[in-house]
């Protein structure tokens, strides 16, 4: 009846015993490397105690002891932290446009949880780019002579969306053609 409940920096570990004893866990990331004891002399059945300074995305190994007077009881567990980090910003976020598309240039994301690049024009997502070797892409079907402007950001696997990049705007190219008779 152990549970560890997690938010990726701090966590509540729980846990019951038949008998009145101490509140006592032991936490680290290959070894144990934090304590958390309550009063020695707050002998309870329904245990709570709150880790700190968890990192997100992390496995630990966890140790639980209960002890009274005669008695001492251990358990050993592990648990993973939640991933709370988005995914960084992408660079070098440009575009180049033609008479009724544009073409949109994007650095490769370093996210390790890569998802997909969102694509924004005139703030409407547009397209979501599931491949992440996919560093181009080419909005088409739009009006000559018209100013767009895009931006774009990267989504992780449990769906945080990233800081968009800096915006970047470019005109589609007039329509020079004469009509023809």
């Amino acid at each position: 009846n152990l549970t560890v409940a997690t938010n990726g920096t701090k966590g509540v570990v729980s846990w019951k015993t038949d008998v009145p004893s101490t509140t006592h866990i032991q936490y680290g990331v290959g070894s144990f490397t934090e304590v958390v004891q309550d009063d020695p002399n707050n002998l309870v059945e329904n245990h709570s105690i709150q880790t700190n300074q968890l990192e997100s995305e992390k496995r630990y190994i966890l140790k639980v002891i209960s002890a009274n007077q005669t008695d001492r009881a251990e358990f050993d567990t592990n648990f993973t932290t939640p991933d709370i980090t988005a995914p960084e910003k992408i660079k070098d976020f440009r575009a180049t446009g033609g008479d009724t598309f544009i073409i949109l240039r994007l650095n490769q994301s370093t996210s390790t949880d890569f998802k997909a690049y969102i694509i924004y024009r005139n703030s409407q997502n547009i397209a979501n780019i599931t491949i992440r070797t996919i560093t181009t892409f080419t909005d088409s079907g739009l009006n000559p002579a018209t100013l767009y402007t895009y931006h774009n950001s990267a989504l992780d696997n449990p769906g945080k969306e990233g800081e968009k990049a800096n915006t970047t705007a470019t005109t589609t190219i007039p329509d020079t053609e004469a009509p023809e008779i």
